[in-house]
């Protein structure tokens, strides 16, 4: 069974829309290379599309409404989006994702040593 080609049902013009994204992916990959520059990052972008943050409007007594936009973060590695609608809590709130930077653990274990040769167990986790 052969598979047909993704990259040849797209038009022109998806094709110029998904270079955009992708290269707003990569300029996002370079300028955040751990937690607290990702936040930072996200948070410029956040309140540049209207959302506010949560500690301000808590702090003013600001009275929240559907259809705000709010975010939260935490001691700078934790961020939360939220965009308030109406009814009940769970089917109300749009909540967006994580975030997650990209990782490379190295986990070593030596299995065996004898006249200064050892025989090391190596594992390389990727993750992000």
């Amino acid at each position: 069974m052969e598979r047909e080609n993704m990259w040849k049902q797209y038009s022109p013009e998806q094709l110029a829309e998904l270079e955009e994204v992708s290269s707003r992916y990569k300029e996002c990959l370079n300028l955040g290379k751990t937690e607290r520059e990702c936040v930072a990052l996200a948070i410029s972008m956040a309140e540049a599309k209207g959302y506010k943050n949560l500690k301000d409007c808590i702090a003013g007594r600001e009275e929240l409404h559907p259809g705000d936009k709010v975010y939260a973060e935490r001691m700078g590695k934790i961020l939360a989006l939220f965009m308030l609608g109406t009814g009940r809590w769970k089917k109300s709130c749009t909540f967006f994702g994580r975030i997650l930077t990209p990782l490379v653990w190295m986990l070593s274990k030596i299995l065996y040593t004898k006249m200064r040769i050892w025989l090391i167990w190596t594992r390389i986790i990727m993750a992000g």
